[in-house]
């Protein structure tokens, strides 16, 4: 599966929006519900880890 792939499927999921995939396929989002801007007070927004793109069982999660 290609990164693109990987990146559409995510985001049709409809939990997570701006689905990004780094050069080490560290992927990162953010949540769809939430306002993007990082509160370091409360610490929400900004992006969440989602996983390793090498990983098997997410690619397998998210193949499904």
């Amino acid at each position: 599966m290609k990164k693109t792939e990987m990146i559409e499927k995510i985001e049709r999921g409809g939990k997570y929006v701006k689905v990004k995939i780094d050069k080490t396929g560290e992927i990162t989002g953010m949540l769809a519900d939430e306002d993007y801007s990082y509160q370091p007070g409360s610490n929400t927004g900004g992006r969440r880890f989602l996983g390793d793109f090498y990983d098997p069982q997410i690619i397998e999660y998210y193949n499904n």
